[in-house]
């Protein structure tokens, strides 16, 4: 974006986030302040259940987050809050400009569908980014800074990629689901590069708790967040992943353990919960073990074909236009396999709807024309259902994992269909190195 792009984006952006700060409670906004506070104060526990608000409202992101929200805590929090608003809202509308230029690297010139396309994934979106902003949750955040990372690497900026992806597993842990992906696209050097970004952002911490406590810290996080998790999983929003939906048709679940008796039960059978975990446990292995091996083979029959002159070559290697969309199918995975998928998760549909939307629009396939709505239908009308007990009959069902599962299939078939078609409009603009 020019400069005078920037003059005129940034005061709108700030001029909302005023707005929306005024009238949002931003509870998870509330929880980072209140940590900050605590750590401003000289205490060192950070995941002591009174470290930020209470056991429920606990601060459990990485030690180095913390140390970024920070100077938050020197301000009055309503201005702290509007500077946070200002974030998420700026993380939103750059975010769209990225996705513009990964569709346009991935298909060339299309038009005004570069901008049609990430409009209508926003509109797809548009729920869990009003509860992203509502909560002040910093996910939304983390998503751009994910989208970014592999932007740049696609562009073969390793340097830029890795340090922006790895400052967002520092905060959240989700874009670390980058590093099996390059993984399987034989990006080792990249990876090796991320790696050691992430470390400096591990042992930074240290330079204020000092290198025991820095260690004992993350050790503790390590534990709070896959160990310790029965609280948050009994106290935390409805999940969304193939695991909690499946706990809740298949067994018999107490909704008051959540905060609010009015969820309807939906199970039609009690089976055993270890069962059902086995159960889960199963299918997202097989979801894991599908994604990643249809991403190797793909991209091992493309770089065949373009080693034998079948497809068209650039002068400077990197990843072809299918990577797009093997990313998003990693990124839809991470949504039905993710042990804590609530409906805020669902803001990282963006990345995926994107490549989903763009092959709706190029293949005008009648199957694709189906899934894109029933992806419509999910997210854009049953919001719209009046009635708070309908609402939550609905997120009993565990609708949201349905649109994620519907736009992964979506695209597993396409990189199937692209990857080993022969035809002449399918070719890639670039080849994996």
């Amino acid at each position: 974006m020019k400069l005078k792009g920037f003059r005129t984006t940034l005061p709108l952006i700030g001029l909302a986030s005023i707005v929306v700060a005024r009238v949002v409670d931003s509870l998870d906004f509330q929880v980072y302040f209140a940590a900050a506070e605590s750590l401003l104060s000289g205490r060192t526990d950070i995941y002591a259940a009174d470290f930020a608000i209470d056991s429920r409202l606990d601060y459990h992101n990485p030690p180095f987050f913390l140390l970024m929200l920070a100077p938050f805590a020197l301000l009055s929090r309503n201005w702290a809050e509007t500077i946070w608003i200002f974030f998420i809202l700026a993380s939103l509308f750059f975010g769209f400009k990225v996705a513009r230029r990964l569709l346009q690297d991935a298909e060339g010139d299309v038009g005004n569908a570069s901008i049609l396309i990430p409009a209508v994934a926003a509109l797809f979106c548009a729920k869990y980014i009003i509860i992203s902003i509502k909560t002040g949750n910093v996910h939304t955040i983390v998503v751009f800074l994910l989208l970014l990372g592999f932007f740049c690497i696609s562009r073969n900026k390793v340097g830029k990629g890795t340090g922006v992806t790895a400052l967002g597993a520092a905060i959240k842990i989700f874009p670390l689901l980058t590093i099996p992906y390059l993984a399987v696209k034989r990006q080792f050097r990249t990876i090796s590069v991320l790696l050691c970004f992430l470390a400096v952002l591990i042992i930074a911490p240290a330079i204020v708790f000092g290198p025991q406590t820095n260690f004992e810290l993350h050790q503790a996080w390590f534990r709070h967040m896959f160990f310790d998790t029965g609280f948050h999983d009994r106290t935390g929003p409805l999940g969304h992943s193939i695991a909690s939906v499946a706990e809740r048709f298949l067994t018999k679940m107490d909704y008051s353990e959540f905060g609010d008796s009015g969820y309807q039960a939906v199970n039609f059978v009690e089976l055993p919960k270890q069962t059902v975990r086995t159960f889960a446990n199963t299918i997202n292995g097989f979801l894991i073990l599908f994604t990643f091996g249809l991403i190797w083979t793909a991209s091992r029959v493309r770089r065949a074909s373009a080693q034998s002159g079948t497809l068209d070559r650039l002068p400077d290697p990197g990843l072809d236009r299918l990577a797009f969309h093997e990313f998003g199918l990693v990124v839809a995975l991470m949504l039905l396999v993710g042990p804590r998928t609530n409906m805020l998760y669902f803001t990282a549909l963006f990345i995926p709807l994107i490549p989903f939307l763009s092959s709706v629009r190029e293949l005008r396939s009648r199957l694709l024309s189906f899934a894109f709505a029933a992806v419509a239908f999910i997210t854009c009308v049953l919001p719209l259902v009046p009635g708070s007990s309908r609402q939550r009959f609905f997120q009993a069902l565990g609708t949201d994992l349905y649109a994620a599962l519907i736009v992964w299939a979506s695209l597993a078939g396409i990189i199937i269909y692209r990857s080993f078609s022969t035809s002449d409009k399918l070719k890639v603009n670039n080849v994996l190195p």
